[in-house]
């Protein structure tokens, strides 16, 4: 029989990286705190090179 504990670590696990992919498919902004002027321009299109 299983314990407890030996069912809880691969459940929270899962969860964990759920949060952690939904976290990082939600950012559509590369610099979501930057006013959208032309360096922020210039620097996401340098970096999608």
């Amino acid at each position: 029989m299983l314990s407890p504990n030996a069912l809880l670590k691969p459940i929270l696990t899962g969860v964990l990286i759920l949060l952690a992919v939904a976290t990082a498919q939600g950012q559509t902004d590369p610099l979501p705190s930057w006013n959208d002027t032309a360096p922020k321009a210039a620097i996401v299109e340098s970096s999608r090179r």
